[in-house]
């Protein structure tokens, strides 16, 4: 007989079709001809009477029995169990099933137990990788690449209905379809099994299960939801992106949301998607739009800070600004209204010099200030060198001289030297007055020489300014105190620049569409792991001096996170809290520590990378207490800390000690681990590679709950946690299987493996991702 749904051959009598699940109750066998009239009287019995009428037949009444019909019902309930159970795994939805790849093709598996293996098609790439495969929600079909070049990161796309497939059968290929070529590494699938994805110039596709429908070009990002409605950006940055939205079930029927985006925030929820828009002065502005909500701007010159489950928060200016110089102490102000640039003049005094006067025809106005002297040589006439003092000696010489000194010129210049000698300065020169210059002239009138009205000058010095004496010491600090004037004026001038005022923000929190201000007087705000610390303007009460200013830096990191102060904190949660005086005092000996936050506690790391953790009590974090040392913070997770310490190098590999911190239990998770790609479950096994070789693989350890150790295989290259009980692993090329008691080599010569169902990863600890590689050593 043959199923009237499907059409597949079943033995007669089948109550149900195998491979369909339906009921066959008016089935008909498969070969079935009607007999004619005379071969069915020629098969009668020969003594019968062809044309005798059949006897009637009367169905006696019988009483019904209950516990029959429940029992029927019982039997037909578990049929159709059964029934929809052969259905689920002919259609390929029920069990696991896996897929690897071996010499360049993708090989199915639908139980490890047997060696039957089904060739999908050939991979026609060198590429590996999770993202090249995956199986679709409802286990029906595997979607896969092939051709896939690792330059241009794009390939082909394919699906294969696996349930159909058959080993070494000539039909497989009819249950194989192309979706589409030059498609991007990493497309996405829906819950109800479509397929979104990019080609490698940016044209976004949607595959609904029977074809794909082109839905725009230059798409940079998209984003889906459960309800199977689509969002996307469109553009470029330098023109600003547009966001489009649609429904899947309605592709013609887009959306325009919004223009002009910068960036799109948080598209988790579809009536509140948040982005920024860019200003012509660089300033962020952030919106929210929906799909039955108009674009509505929230705020502008905004920094978004976290976002917290639903909670996003973000500071924007409010309007209020405050005048740096406000928080400048200037007790020079005054002083430095009223003074100069010093002049070197004013510091400076001249220095002279005395020459003799000689030559003829002079004038006084053509020499300088005169002096003469009784003490210094004079050069008497051009041709004799005299003093005044010293006219005996040269009355003792006058044989020598060429004139005639008379008594009336010694007479004249003794009483030119009890006149005017003591009237000489300190060089021993005296000022020519008039009354100097007439006695002069009387010692000239006596000479024995042709009078000339100039010739008393032969008896004068010339004084001459010959150069400037400055006074250093005096001028120095004079310009010592210009330049620090100078400096305070124009500190001065650049902190009561209105243009250089510090801005003052509002602290908002945004929540399922409803924007809340938190608080209205923010100077600075800082997002760490598990909560937001801000400052506000009521906890700034002390001022600079200004000669401690060289910038507007130093007064606006006044307004600043200072650990040491009572900042405002807002936990994940929404609750706040406030640092104890305790704890201000143990942050500020920690110098730039690095702290972390959950809802109960507080860690915190110095700059000697030792960790401390203080409780929040009644919303008042506790003082600190050390939990150990040499530690580099990995993550948190609810009440948890994640660290490891204890790194060192062997060769060319990094290992670590990897450890929790639990409401300040300290727990040891996994010992000696390779310095990246540890994985956590939630059962609490930890997967990691213990060891390295070079060119073959890394050594593969399970470590239990308790921390027991399982050395499960070296040479390994990927792996997957099919579940509690199994772990599939690629060893030296070898795919294996493990239960927690044994191991099976279950396919050789193989590059990578996907599983269908596999155990969900609860943290994935890279540890190369925390911080560079560098900073290790």
């Amino acid at each position: 007989m043959v199923c009237p749904k499907c059409g597949v051959k079943l033995p007669d009598g089948s109550k149900f079709c195998s491979a369909c699940g339906e009921k066959l109750t008016d089935a008909v066998p498969e070969v079935q001809e009607e007999k004619k009239a005379e071969d069915v009287s020629a098969s009668a019995a020969p003594d019968a009477p062809i044309n005798s009428p059949k006897p009637e037949f009367v169905q006696p009444k019988k009483k019904v029995d209950s516990k029959k019909v429940i029992a029927v019902a019982i039997v037909s309930i578990i049929a159709l169990v059964v029934m929809w159970g052969l259905k689920a795994l002919f259609s390929g939805m029920s069990g696991n099933a896996y897929v690897y790849l071996s010499g360049g093709k993708y090989e199915l598996i639908t139980n490890l137990n047997k060696d039957q293996t089904i060739e999908i098609a050939s991979s026609r790439s060198s590429a590996m990788g999770d993202d090249l495969l995956a199986f679709s929600p409802d286990g029906k079909y595997i979607y896969y690449y092939t051709k896939y070049d690792t330059d241009s990161e794009a390939g082909t796309l394919c699906r294969a209905e696996y349930g159909k497939l058959k080993e070494k059968s000539n039909k497989n290929d009819k249950y194989i379809e192309i979706i589409a070529s030059n498609v991007s590494r990493g497309f996405r699938l829906l819950k109800d099994g479509s397929v979104i994805y990019k080609n490698n110039d940016d044209t976004l596709y949607y595959f609904n299960g029977k074809e794909s429908v082109q839905i725009t070009k230059k798409v940079c990002d998209y984003y889906t939801d459960e309800s199977g409605k689509l969002v996307y950006l469109s553009g470029d940055r330098s023109e600003g992106y547009t966001l489009y939205g649609m429904k899947l079930a309605d592709i013609d029927n887009k959306i325009k949301l919004a223009s002009n985006i910068y960036y799109v925030h948080s598209a988790t929820d579809f009536e509140n998607i948040l982005y920024i828009k860019r200003e012509d002065d660089d300033r962020q502005t952030l919106y929210v739009v929906g799909f039955s909500k108009e674009e509505e701007k929230l705020a502008e010159n905004v920094n978004i800070l976290a976002r917290f489950d639903n909670k996003t928060y973000f500071t924007a200016a409010n309007g209020a600004k405050l005048s740096l110089y406000d928080y400048v102490e200037d007790s020079y102000a005054v002083s430095d209204a009223g003074i100069t640039q010093p002049d070197r003049a004013d510091f400076s005094t001249p220095e002279y010099s005395y020459r003799m006067v000689y030559g003829s025809d002079l004038t006084e106005s053509d020499l300088g200030e005169l002096y003469t002297t009784c003490t210094e040589e004079l050069y008497w006439y051009g041709t004799w060198t005299w003093r005044l003092s010293s006219m005996e000696e040269v009355a003792e010489e006058k044989e020598k001289s060429w004139f005639d000194y008379s008594n009336d010129i010694r007479v004249a210049t003794q009483s030119f030297i009890d006149r005017f000698s003591d009237t000489a300065d300190e060089n021993g020169f005296i000022l020519v007055t008039d009354e100097v210059k007439d006695a002069l002239k009387e010692i000239q009138k006596y000479a024995d020489q042709p009078e000339e009205e100039w010739q008393w000058m032969w008896l004068c010095y010339e004084k001459y300014q010959s150069g400037t004496n400055l006074d250093y010491d005096a001028y120095r600090a004079a310009c010592d105190r210009w330049d620090e004037a100078k400096d305070r004026i124009s500190v001065r001038e650049v902190l009561q620049n209105k243009e250089n005022d510090y801005t003052v923000n509002t602290l908002y929190c945004f929540e399922k569409g409803t924007l809340t201000a938190v608080n209205e007087n923010v100077l600075k705000a800082w997002r760490y792991d598990g909560a937001i610390i801000f400052s506000t303007t009521d906890l700034i009460t002390e001022k600079i001096k200004i000669e401690d200013v060289s910038s507007t830096y130093d007064v606006m990191k006044m307004f600043w996170i200072d650990y040491t102060a009572d900042n405002h904190i807002i936990l994940s949660d929404g609750t706040s809290c406030s640092m104890s005086k305790l704890a201000r005092e143990d942050l500020e000996e920690a110098v730039s520590p690095s702290l972390r936050f959950t809802n109960k506690e507080v860690y915190m790391i110095n700059d000697n990378d030792t960790l401390f953790r203080a409780t929040i009590r009644d919303g008042v974090v506790g003082d600190f207490s050390v939990v150990t040392d040499d530690v580099v913070f990995l993550t948190m997770d609810g009440s948890t800390l994640y660290y490891i310490s204890e790194y060192y190098e062997k060769g060319d590999t990094v290992y670590c000690n990897l450890y929790s911190c639990d409401r300040g239990t300290v727990t040891c998770l996994a010992k000696d681990v390779v310095f990246e790609n540890i994985n956590l479950y939630s059962d609490g096994t930890i997967l990691a590679y213990t060891g390295y070789r070079k060119l073959s693989g890394y050594e593969l350890t399970m470590i239990n709950k308790k921390g027991e150790s399982t050395l499960i295989a070296d040479g390994v290259r990927a792996y997957v946690r099919v579940d509690k009980s199994n772990l599939l692993y690629i060893s030296d090329g070898d795919l294996y299987s493990y239960n927690g008691k044994e191991k099976k080599k279950v396919r050789s010569n193989v590059s990578w493996i996907w599983s269908r169902k596999s155990m969900e990863i609860d943290k994935t600890f890279d540890i190369y991702y925390y911080f560079d590689y560098g900073d290790i050593y």
